[in-house]
């Protein structure tokens, strides 16, 4: 895998501020063609940097629930299965879980509707208590800036450099920092396929 440089992380900046913006505006804004960011942007997707383009959708356009704050104190040990039964439920669009496997949702519903939505998905044993908050007003503003941007090997969690090497197993994508990680991932991902 190569590793981003300054073009690579302006056109993700430009897409994660609108992902319908068109290549060409894009190109003019980094000094490249047209082309040129349509083969960044294709290698960016190929490399799984881009998992996806979405929609946001202005919801105060729509009638459907309000914004809703679900706070769960969930019984230790069961962090991941509640925030799986959390990410099932239509209308959550976040979901969060805290090292403390605290599992907080965003989510656009019925208020009256919350515990009974929770119990279908979610198993009553593995929530301590439920907190429900009505949300006034909502700002997302996704961005990378702040943090910088790192892919990370999947085996050593190393930053992947352009010595960096990547494998498609069964239709999902991993990046490596070198030949030893990606021998030692695939060999026990073959084990574990052959033993499943």
């Amino acid at each position: 895998m190569a590793m981003l440089d300054d073009t690579d992380l302006e056109i993700l900046r430009l897409l994660v501020e609108d992902g319908r913006r068109a290549f060409s505006e894009i190109a003019d804004q980094v000094g490249v063609s047209g082309p040129t960011v349509s083969d960044r942007v294709d290698r960016l997707v190929a490399e799984g940097v881009i998992k996806r383009f979405t929609v946001e959708l202005d919801h105060e356009q729509l009638v459907e629930g309000v914004g809703l704050l679900i706070e769960l104190d969930v019984v230790p040990g069961s962090g991941d299965t509640v925030i799986d039964g959390v990410r099932s439920i239509p209308g959550v669009e976040h979901a969060f879980m805290t090292v403390d496997e605290r599992v907080i949702a965003f989510a656009r519903m019925t208020p009256t509707k919350v515990r009974q939505t929770l119990n279908e998905h979610i198993d009553a044993d593995d929530l301590d208590d439920i907190d429900v908050t009505v949300i006034d007003r909502l700002h997302w503003s996704p961005s990378f800036d702040a943090v910088g941007f790192d892919v990370a090997c999947a085996e050593c969690d190393n930053p992947v450099t352009d010595d960096g090497r990547s494998v498609t197993l069964d239709g999902e994508r991993y990046q490596f920092c070198c030949p030893s990680c990606e021998d030692r991932f695939v060999s026990r991902y073959e084990r574990l396929s052959e033993s499943a």
